[in-house]
């Protein structure tokens, strides 16, 4: 396959090294779907693409009264061909002087201020000169030691040449405005930046294409020729499952399939790009899709991208295997893959989120029998890397320990078995929550030799980011501890790594009440109502910070504040003084010295009264 663009890899040299499958002709077979009518605009287009041509000088290189020059790369071609402009169109030319010092100079040089007194000869398209020599002048300003302003680099620029020659005819110091030799920290840089738009017939697709699946990444990989003038390409694809009523296969050509599949029911990225993978995440069926050139049009002077005529639309079909004996002029299977349904042992769902230039991030979540997430696999496409992320139940079925995303080594989104462990096997309930334990037995530490813990594990002496890595010292992963009581509220929740791991005394805990009437009726007044229709919630967090929320009945927060002992970094507000005078309850509710508030919270006199409406 030719690639044009030296900036794209080479497609075989990529995938060097892995299992790749060629397209099955495999008679299978699709929905039955509508018929799209695409409105075609007549015309060329043309490519937008910044060309640069450069020349630069600097130290020893640098002469006075020496001759530099700098010449677009198609000039050559421009002056040899007289019908150059039905290829291309230069739309806008600008050219950059610049002269500035270089600060990677290891030279130990003395502080200046100089005027470069510099001469320009222009060059009209045709070669010629053009007018005499035009004198300017670039200012620097060095000074390595002092703290003072300088002129690091300065620049003239001027449009519409693709050619000029600069000599360096002076240099004066600024103050004496007497010549001085060329600082030899010293450059020269000349630059010809050229928008130019290649024509470009969009009526058709002009470009080849095939596709192969990487068994290795398990992706579909498209990629497709240059085409001359596209400066970007569409790739459109859809997912057509082949089975008939009985949960059978059928074949290509009893499915109705039409290009209003694509429009009602696909995906599309724009890339700059030759190729493009798509992760195999589908049921089995067919990936079917298409490609087409996108340009500008001197219509609207290039300032609009307009998409050329997709690579199937020469074609009429009415059915998958139409579609596929016309793309392909009879054998063949290019335009569509068959692909095999992905772990079809297990639940899974996939979310893929798209960004400009074909950016793409697949999240697949793995569910067990009760549709309970257990593991998250994510991969994001600019650098092809394989995050796991896992949750754990306890013997409630509630999630109770979230572990850290961590890398997993692999090169395909699937489902990593044994992934976290302990002692060999799967880390699950019975390593965290034990039966016939106290309430805050404290989970075993995970093996080191995979999974979160090896990567969020003790290693040294890598030599690269990963001795950066914190040791979580066996626990990557937070614990969630619930109330008790079948409400499914939090009684308390771990941080990640030993330190804060259950029962190191870090545990943010949560704790659920009701306000005091008092309360309520000093912060919002006696029109509050009555203290049963809110709740008062605190929340101690590994500091030892105690946060206070406010909640009315439909659980919207009221107010929130601030609790605890004021430290010698704040002041004390007044009510921390607050005495028995205060509380009509009466001083047994409060005992000053401990700085302690201690209630019945259902406020009964006897266990064996009733419940009333004034309970808290």
């Amino acid at each position: 396959m030719k690639i044009k663009n030296s900036s794209y890899p080479n497609f075989t040299d990529l995938y060097k090294g892995s299992t790749l499958l060629v397209p099955n002709t495999r008679n299978t077979m699709i929905k039955s779907i509508s018929l799209l009518f695409i409105l075609l605009f007549s015309g060329l287009m043309t490519f937008a693409a910044d060309e640069q041509a450069t020349t630069f000088k600097t130290g020893n290189d640098l002469n006075i009264n020496q001759t530099y020059a700098v010449e677009d790369g198609k000039l050559a071609y421009i002056l040899g061909n007289a019908n150059w402009s039905n290829e291309f169109t230069n739309k806008k030319i600008v050219d950059i002087i610049s002269a500035g010092f270089d600060r990677e100079n290891t030279s130990v040089l003395a502080a200046y201020e100089v005027d470069l007194h510099l001469s320009i000869q222009k060059y009209d398209n045709t070669g010629a000169v053009t007018g005499a020599p035009e004198a300017i002048i670039l200012s620097l300003e060095y000074d390595p030691i002092n703290n003072v302003k300088e002129i690091a680099k300065s620049s003239y620029q001027f449009n519409n040449y693709l050619k000029y020659e600069v000599t360096i005819t002076d240099v004066k110091d600024k103050t004496s405005g007497n010549s001085v030799a060329l600082p030899n920290n010293v450059f020269l840089d000349l630059k010809i930046n050229t928008e130019r738009y290649y024509t470009f017939n969009f009526n058709h697709w002009t470009s080849d294409y095939q596709d192969v699946i990487n068994t290795n990444t398990n992706q579909l990989i498209i990629s497709w020729d240059y085409m001359e003038g596209a400066e970007y390409y569409d790739l459109e694809w859809t997912y057509i499952n082949d089975y008939d009523n009985t949960g059978g296969q059928l074949p290509l050509t009893n499915i109705d399939f039409s290009a209003a599949t694509f429009k009602f029911n696909s995906s599309r990225i724009r890339t700059r790009g030759q190729f493009y993978n798509i992760p195999l995440l589908v049921d089995q069926g067919y990936i079917v899709y298409r490609l087409r050139g996108v340009g500008r049009s001197n219509v609207d002077n290039y300032s609009q991208d307009l998409p050329g005529g997709w690579s199937t639309e020469d074609y009429n079909y009415a059915t998958l295997e139409q579609f596929r004996f016309a793309v392909n002029g009879g054998a063949g299977s290019k335009g569509l893959e068959y692909i095999e349904q992905h772990d079809k042992d297990k639940n899974w769902q996939v979310t893929t989120s798209f960004a400009e230039g074909g950016k793409r991030k697949d999240v697949v979540s793995y569910f067990d029998g009760s549709l309970r997430n257990r593991q998250s696999v994510t991969q994001i496409n600019t650098n092809q890397n394989i995050i796991v992320g896992e949750t754990l139940y306890d013997f409630e079925g509630r999630p109770a320990v979230n572990i850290l995303p961590t890398p997993s080594g692999e090169t395909a989104i699937k489902y990593v078995e044994n992934f976290n462990i302990n002692s060999g096997t799967f880390y699950d309930k019975y390593s965290f929550d034990i039966k016939g334990a106290a309430c805050n037995a404290v989970p075993v530490p995970m093996d080191i030799t995979s999974g979160a813990s090896k990567y969020y594990g003790q290693k040294t002496g890598m030599g690269n980011y990963q001795d950066y890595v914190p040791d979580a010292e066996g626990y990557p992963f937070t614990v969630t501890t619930f109330t008790p009581d079948n409400t499914g509220r939090i009684a308390h929740q771990t941080g990640v790594g030993a330190a804060y791991k259950k029962g190191s005394g870090r545990e943010t805990k949560y704790f659920y009440g009701q306000p005091d009437q008092e309360d309520l009726d000093a912060l919002f007044g006696s029109n509050v109502g009555y203290k049963s229709r809110y709740k008062k919630n605190m929340v101690v967090d590994a500091n030892g910070q105690v946060s206070v929320t406010y909640t009315d009945a439909q659980g919207r927060t009221i107010a929130t504040a601030l609790a605890g002992d004021n430290t010698q970094l704040l002041n004390a507000v007044n009510s921390a003084d607050m005495t028995a005078d205060h509380r009509p309850e009466g001083a047994s509710l409060y005992a000053q010295n401990a700085g302690i508030v201690t209630k019945d919270l259902l406020n009964k006199i006897a266990t064996t009264d009733f419940d009333t409406d004034f309970d808290d």
